[in-house]
């Protein structure tokens, strides 16, 4: 989709291989990945795992810092302040990531762990499945 009147002037010059997509599912961008990097949210916390990416998570908010907190106790992330974060920063934390094995084995393991658990979908008809005995009670 085309991106909204001004926003390309408003990203200023970018690298050749930047690519801006807009209106694109976190899921669908993440499939060509190598790395996650993001605020700590958990939508695109569990959106990398679930693609089994090692991330980098730069928290904004309490809820942000509880998310990524979680999330480098797995192993699979590691997480810098937002004070004083320079470009050089984001790269050199991204290359570690890149250049060591164990984030990425702990995300991958996650993926697969998660990818073992029951969709929402069967877990609601497993609970309209109950209903019956819960409201004999």
């Amino acid at each position: 989709r085309d991106q909204p009147p001004g926003r390309r002037e408003a990203e200023g010059s970018l690298p050749e291989n930047v690519r801006v997509v807009v209106d694109t599912p976190l899921r669908d961008a993440l499939r060509d990945c190598d790395v996650f990097v993001g605020h700590g949210g958990a939508g695109g916390i569990l959106a990398a795992l679930a693609q089994g990416l090692p991330m980098l998570l730069v928290p904004q908010l309490p809820d942000h810092a509880g998310h990524s907190g979680r999330a480098v106790a797995t192993g699979a992330a590691s997480v810098l302040g937002a004070a004083g974060l320079t470009p050089e920063d984001l790269r050199d934390e991204v290359t570690r990531l890149l250049d060591a094995p164990e984030p990425g084995l702990a995300a991958a393991e996650l993926c697969e762990e998660m990818a073992a658990r029951p969709a929402p979908a069967e877990v609601a008809g497993a609970l309209t499945e109950l209903t019956p005995s819960l409201a004999r009670g």
